[in-house]
């Protein structure tokens, strides 16, 4: 179980960021199901910034981990948010990737995932490096 808040502040060109602060409380839970399957859940409230009309938004996703080795390991995840935008609909995704673990301290992972929103062309895709200090 943790409890993480954030506080996402104006920075950057002023073309892509947005001009008031973002703060965010995120309650992250997480069990081991099996030997290799483990399961994450986590339920956030932010209040939201978009072209300057704020507005309250809740997120919540649920996530199966699988580990296939000391490297390797794949996740399967659902989420959502309530609303999706300002003055706009819920949406909700669907999201699997990979990580693979360089060293006990440096992992590399990519991930691909599709919206169930009904709208054309919605899916994604990503790449990722972590480093912990």
């Amino acid at each position: 179980v943790a409890l993480i808040t954030a506080l996402t502040v104006p920075s950057g060109s002023s073309v892509f960021h947005e001009h008031n602060a973002q703060p965010l409380v995120k309650l992250c839970l997480g069990w081991e199901l099996a030997p290799k399957w483990e399961m994450g859940v986590n339920f956030n409230y932010s209040n939201v910034s978009q072209s300057g009309d704020r507005f309250d938004q809740f997120a919540s996703s649920v996530t199966f981990g699988y580990t296939w080795s000391k490297h390797i390991s794949t996740f399967y995840e659902i989420f959502g948010f309530i609303p999706g935008g300002y003055q706009m609909g819920n949406n909700t995704y669907v999201d699997t990737g990979v990580a693979y673990l360089l060293d006990k301290n440096t992992q590399l992972d990519a991930r691909v995932g599709y919206g169930l929103n009904g709208v054309h062309n919605d899916y994604f895709v990503g790449v990722g490096f972590a480093k912990r200090f």
